[in-house]
């Protein structure tokens, strides 16, 4: 089977300092695969160089295109949706307002029914569509960075520190519709993940970021339950 994504010796840099090191993983159609690190291990770079939001070497294929050289707006009419970490939301705008521009690279016949669907996975979001992206909650913005991001209709959504910042019970309903996403939807997902405990829980399988160097890939069971990743990551 042909994988969703692939990376080959993908190196992220920033001038001189380089924040990825010729970084390997796969993510296959309808998967969820996690990678975990401590701050500042080159999570959020990952995702960044697959964007090409960062400068990067390597080799990146989704459903078999090279991305290499491909403008960031190019890769997501592709079909790779990117929710940033810190939402990177237009704070003037209501929630309609960013939910129709995520949806501007799909047919207009397509926007109402996308619409309901994102509504339907954060019904918090019908009730605040009038309302300005600024005025909401951390938890509310969260959601629609990731309802935005949805209305594009992604094959494979990139998450960068969903759970950040977020109470555990908002992180509880995040989570829920990730979840639903993955189960109910095989959408395909890379997330980056500093709460490993989430992370782990969602997904199937996880590599392991650290100072910039996958060190490790397992299946997230496998990970859940090894003494040296328990001690590490998830506090126990």
């Amino acid at each position: 089977m042909t994988a969703a994504l692939r990376i080959d010796n993908v190196t992220v840099s920033y001038g001189a300092i380089c924040a990825v090191r010729d970084a390997a993983l796969t993510v296959a159609p309808g998967e969820a695969v996690a990678v975990i690190g401590s701050n500042g291990a080159g999570k959020s770079s990952l995702l960044r160089g697959v964007m090409n939001l960062a400068s990067r070497t390597g080799r990146i294929t989704f459903q078999g295109q090279q991305l290499e050289s491909l403008r960031p707006h190019v890769i997501r009419r592709a079909g790779i949706g990117y929710v940033p970490e810190g939402r990177e939301l237009f704070p003037n705008l209501t929630v309609q307002e960013e939910l129709t521009l995520g949806a501007r690279m799909i047919p207009r016949a397509d926007r109402p029914q996308m619409l309901e669907q994102v509504f339907g996975l954060f019904p918090r979001l019908r009730e605040r569509a009038k309302q300005v992206t600024r005025t909401l909650s951390g938890g509310e913005q969260q959601m629609v960075a990731i309802a935005r991001v949805l209305m594009g209709k992604p094959t494979l959504l990139l998450l960068d520190e969903p759970s950040l910042g977020l109470a555990p019970v908002i992180q509880d309903v995040v989570f829920a519709a990730l979840d639903q996403l993955r189960t109910a939807e095989r959408l395909s997902m890379l997330l980056v993940e500093q709460n490993a405990y989430r992370a782990l829980a969602l997904c199937s399988r996880a590599y392991v970021l650290e100072t910039g160097t996958i060190t490790r890939e397992d299946s997230c069971e496998t990970l859940r339950n090894d003494p040296a990743i328990r001690s590490a990551y998830l506090g126990h």
